[in-house]
């Protein structure tokens, strides 16, 4: 089985230190997408949808070419294995990526 979480940030301006928070009307645009595999091949999806009280934020602690450092913490939903809504919530995320 897997699990992954997939965290991004579209902006047309460049991505420095700070926070940034999940607005669906404007930039930057934040996404986060958990993936798990219940059962081998069948994957359940859940993603960020624009939460009033727990929307997706992100800060970036430090940011070179070289890697990105930092927290998030939000809430994404989708449909379990038996078909029913679910919300999870991340609470202190962390993130260090070499580039």
């Amino acid at each position: 089985s897997q699990t992954s979480l997939l965290i991004s940030i579209v902006s047309p301006s460049p991505i420095i230190r700070g926070t940034y928070v999940e607005n669906p009307n404007g930039n930057p645009l934040l996404q986060m997408t958990y993936t798990y595999d219940l059962v081998f091949g069948i994957l359940y999806t859940f993603e960020t949808y624009g939460s009033s009280t727990n929307p997706l934020r992100i800060t970036i602690t430090d940011i070179t070419s070289d890697f990105v450092k930092g927290t998030f913490a939000g809430e994404v939903t989708g449909t379990d294995a038996t078909g029913a809504m679910v919300k999870y919530a991340f609470a202190n995320g962390v993130f260090n990526v070499k580039f």
